[in-house]
């Protein structure tokens, strides 16, 4: 399993969680709060396992510098989830931004998002923003594709002259 997928079924325990804790305290039984959170935790990390895994990669070319796009990435994930990495790995070779986009119904859906940057000639960089996301049996919500085209989105919008050069699904 990779540390993406380890990522996103944590993330699915504490959003499992956070509905027990909810469903707790519109029932009016504070005392279940503990317990159905803890057990919805353990039934996520477990069924988490067994659905679906979305994987969507998409690659475009920006006028702007890599640090800018990486500003604008790490904004975009703390505003509607969360930052988890944030390195630079070398100037001049790719660099790093991962966190968790909060998608779906009501935001509540977590999905794993990396943008990685590779700065090029002049003012331009190349993009590649890679989505992973669970998947229900019956009921699909493209997760990964909404977080994918958030992301895609964000960035374009802030740096308004994109190119789409690829898309890998």
């Amino acid at each position: 399993m990779s540390d993406d997928e380890t990522l996103l079924i944590k993330e699915l325990a504490k959003a499992g969680a956070q509905g027990a804790k909810l469903g707790g305290a519109l029932a009016g039984a504070p005392a279940l709060d503990k317990i159905s959170e803890a057990a919805m935790t353990w039934a996520m990390r477990h069924t988490a396992r067994f659905m679906p895994t979305e994987r969507l990669e998409r690659e475009l070319v920006l006028q702007a510098s890599a640090a800018a796009l990486l500003a604008k990435a790490r904004n975009v994930l703390k505003a509607d989830g969360r930052l988890y990495d944030g390195e630079v790995i070398d100037p001049g070779a790719r660099q790093l931004v991962r966190g968790v986009l909060m998608v779906g119904l009501l935001n509540m859906t977590p999905a794993v998002v990396t943008v990685e940057v590779l700065e090029m000639q002049g003012y331009t960089s190349r993009v590649q923003i890679r989505t992973l996301a669970k998947e229900g049996l019956w009921f699909k919500q493209r997760i990964a594709a909404k977080a994918l085209t958030r992301m895609e989105q964000e960035l374009h919008d802030a740096f308004a002259f994109g190119v789409l050069l690829a898309e890998a699904a």
